[in-house]
């Protein structure tokens, strides 16, 4: 199996943020970073961001400063490995209680992660007040993703067969369904969720 690096970062519609790519040479691209696989990156350039999709090989790279301030160094490719699968779940905890919501837009999500299971907590959108209630998902275990449905206005949803944690055991796969504010939030989003899963399913 393919194994990917998740860009560690969200993507705001401020136009001023930018990703920094420094190849070994010390030049410096200002850029759109897209996706960084084991082996390539693919990005667009800052200065036209409505062009082409630009690949360099990951053995050209010496490192990637997001515009959120953290980076990737290139130089010791078994850190990288080590820290993915943190870092995927700092992601994923970070784009649900940035953008994301319940099915109907009424509530925001809360998430975190119990160890290996992510928990989902309902927060209101007006008091900011977070239910004390939540649900536990299995997304190491096998699970169905569908296709990011996207809609007007940037919304967009996730839906997922996941199993549920109950009471400790993994109950059958309900349909989990997410709203997320921005095509490009909820488009990471999902990808991120599938690197998540693909972590575990690997070894299986």
């Amino acid at each position: 199996m393919k194994y990917f690096y998740i860009i560690f970062l969200l993507f705001f519609t401020n136009a001023f943020s930018q990703d920094i790519i420094v190849m070994n040479d010390g030049d410096k691209i200002e850029a759109k970073v897209k996706e960084i696989t084991d082996s390539e990156i693919s990005y667009l350039r800052f200065d036209n961001l409505e062009g082409p999709v630009f690949i360099a090989k990951i053995n050209k790279l010496k490192e990637v400063v997001f515009e959120n301030g953290t980076s990737l160094n290139f130089s010791d490719k078994e850190n990288i490995e080590a820290m993915s699968i943190e870092e995927t779940k700092t992601f994923i905890v970070q784009s649900i209680n940035d953008f994301a919501f319940e099915r109907d837009g009424d509530n925001a999500y809360q998430s975190s992660f119990e160890d290996k299971y992510l928990k989902l907590s309902r927060r209101d959108i007006e008091t900011n007040e977070i239910s004390e209630k939540y649900r536990l998902f299995d997304f190491t275990a096998e699970c169905e993703f569908h296709n990011l449905s996207k809609r007007g206005n940037e919304i967009c949803y996730i839906n997922v067969y996941v199993p549920r944690v109950l009471y400790g055991e993994n109950r059958d796969g309900i349909k989990l369904v997410i709203l997320v504010k921005g095509h490009d939030n909820g488009r990471l989003l999902l990808d991120a969720l599938k690197r998540y899963n693909q972590f575990f399913q690997k070894d299986k």
